[in-house]
């Protein structure tokens, strides 16, 4: 009988009203190549490379930067927005093995190959240059996460990464208002400015760092759907 099925996320003989889940677990996945990508992911930078974990539970991605290339993995196409009104979230579990020698992103931007270039003009996420995990938001214009450029608001968490320790980065966005950081379930800063309100954004996780290496866990995003 139609309608019997009452799962929160699907109700059988109902419409699909529920929001859009992005979700990246990395259970399955490729050898060591630079032109090993995901259906959810590609992998940018110069010989970067993305292994899968074959002994971690739950499943992990090793990403690996070449020399000091970027190595990144972002979201294919462009699918999420900041609207007023509307809640979403975005959440990364990661394992940076030596977080003071990488500069890391990890967010919501405008597809951008190497967040620290200069040329990085929406973004709300985190990110870190050495070692201290900061936060902020960006938009129309060029920044570097924690320039401190017109159009950026960005802030010290006051928690640093411990190497080789996993951490979980949420940043919970209501509407174009107000961004709210949580670093392991732990409310560390908001900014109420910058938020990119005009632009579509994908996921963005990696770094810049001389064969450096960040493990993933998951990657997930939850947005109103459209």
């Amino acid at each position: 009988m139609a309608g019997y099925y009452t799962h929160p996320m699907f109700r059988e003989g109902a419409p699909l009203t529920e929001g859009v889940q992005f979700f990246e677990d990395f259970l399955q996945g490729p050898a060591a190549s630079a032109t090993d990508d995901l259906a959810s992911f590609d992998l940018v930078g110069t010989s970067a490379a993305l292994t899968f974990s074959d002994t971690a539970q739950n499943g992990v991605g090793i990403l690996v930067s070449n020399s000091t290339n970027p190595a990144f993995l972002i979201g294919n196409g462009e699918p999420f927005k900041l609207e007023a009104a509307k809640y979403q979230v975005f959440e990364a579990r990661v394992n940076l093995a030596d977080a003071d020698g990488m500069s890391f992103f990890a967010g919501l931007a405008i597809t951008n190959a190497n967040p620290f270039s200069g040329s990085l003009t929406d973004y709300v996420g985190f990110f870190a240059t050495d070692g201290s995990i900061k936060y902020g938001c960006g938009k129309n214009n060029n920044n570097v996460p924690g320039s401190g450029t017109s159009g950026e608001t960005d802030a010290d968490s006051g928690v640093d990464f411990v190497d080789a320790t996993n951490v979980t980065l949420q940043v919970a966005i209501n509407g174009i208002t107000e961004a709210r950081f949580y670093v392991d379930g732990v409310l560390v800063g908001k900014v109420t400015s910058n938020l990119p309100d005009d632009e579509l954004l994908t996921t963005h996780v990696g770094m810049v760092g001389s064969g450096e290496t960040i493990s993933i866990d998951y990657v997930k995003v939850i947005a109103p759907r459209a």
